[in-house]
């Protein structure tokens, strides 16, 4: 903050403890394009400040493709590797401070199960599903008594999958709902 542009009307306080504020947090000023407008306010002494940055879109942010955010799938917790991946990621140790590590924790744990669900859910669940559901066809045109306890396991196998494919998108329309 320039001195030419302080408020006669503040204490000198104020403004020192404002810098010293600025200082302590490492706020710099940046040269921009930026135009500053003061939006009407009620309910409040406050009016909000808005910033447009020059090269920006309305809506957008400059520069910056904005990802959606990590959901954890529910149909995962029943899976042996989901518990692998939080297990692998959680044991690492991104540094000193406790914060920045459950943070960086849960960011590469998070892409991490993010990428492995794509790949599981797309790839896998769909392929198997549909070879489960040819084996119980064949076990249902040539059915044996010793062919009993093999058809067993693949109704259930396919009715885990399709349990989990129904909390998939029963949490997937709550989201959707949601949003």
């Amino acid at each position: 903050m320039r001195k030419e542009e302080v408020d006669s009307e503040r204490p000198l306080y104020q403004i020192q403890n404002f810098r010293n504020v600025v200082d302590e947090c490492g706020i710099k000023e940046l040269k921009t394009e930026a135009v500053e407008k003061h939006l009407s306010f009620w309910g409040s002494d406050h009016s909000p400040l808005l910033i447009e940055f020059s090269g920006c879109v309305e809506g957008r942010t400059c520069g910056h493709v904005r990802r959606s955010r990590f959901c954890f799938d529910e149909a995962w917790a029943e899976d042996q590797e989901c518990e692998a991946i939080i297990k692998e990621n959680w044991s690492f140790d991104f540094g000193w401070n406790l914060l920045s590590n459950v943070k960086e924790k849960l960011r590469k744990g998070g892409k991490s199960l993010h990428k492995w669900g794509l790949r599981k859910r797309r790839k896998d669940t769909f392929a198997e599903i549909k070879k489960l559901e040819e084996n119980l066809a064949v076990f249902s045109r040539y059915y044996q008594w010793r062919d009993w306890q093999a058809r067993r396991e693949e109704e259930k196998k396919l009715n885990k999958l399709l349990l989990m494919e129904e909390i998939y998108w029963k949490q997937r329309s709550r989201v959707l709902w949601l949003a």
